[in-house]
């Protein structure tokens, strides 16, 4: 059997959540990596950690800083939401599943800027300095918190959906 082959099936299917996960984190380190080329990782995560303010001023610096981790990620994330729209099936193209799908991005965006924003403090409790590696671990764990906490909302929803389109079975008996 071939790998095409094996996604076809459901049992062989990667999950949209984990797709989306990846490939957002891919897209994060890609613009990393860019806004690192123009200002140092030190100086990025010192930066991060002392923004204050509101949390709209806090994360409209965020964006300043890493505009390219930010635009990146949302990329990579929207060509995910594309990849498992496509993957799912005609019935999973509809309005609603798209919304969702948009939902989800929004979703890991803020995740990431959450976990920006709580690294320097969550290093802290931890006893860890705060520097790069936090910053970086704090995106990347808050995007998965998102990502499992929207993973949860859908599956609700979709067994939710499910119980109520059920039909009663009809049965034929034969003599």
């Amino acid at each position: 059997m071939t790998e095409r082959a094996a996604l076809a099936t459901p049992a062989g299917r990667r999950p949209a959540t984990a797709v989306m996960l990846v490939l957002s984190i891919c897209g994060m380190a890609i613009g990393l990596a860019i806004d690192c080329g123009t200002t140092p990782p030190d100086l990025l995560a010192a930066l991060c950690a002392g923004a204050s303010g509101s949390l709209a001023a806090t994360l409209s610096f965020h964006v300043a800083v890493m505009p390219a981790s930010y635009a990146m990620m949302g990329v990579a994330a929207l060509l995910a939401a594309a990849f498992n729209a496509t993957n799912a099936g005609p019935d999973r193209r509809t309005a609603p599943h798209l919304a969702a799908a948009a939902a989800s991005v929004i979703a890991m965006l803020l995740g990431m800027f959450a976990g920006g924003w709580l690294a320097p403090d969550a290093a802290a409790l931890l006893g860890i300095g705060p520097g790069f590696g936090s910053l970086v671990a704090g995106m990347v764990a808050g995007m998965t918190v998102v990502a499992a906490g929207v993973s949860a909302i859908a599956r609700a929803l979709d067994a939710a959906t499910a119980r109520a389109e059920r039909k009663p079975a009809q049965y034929i008996m034969y003599q």
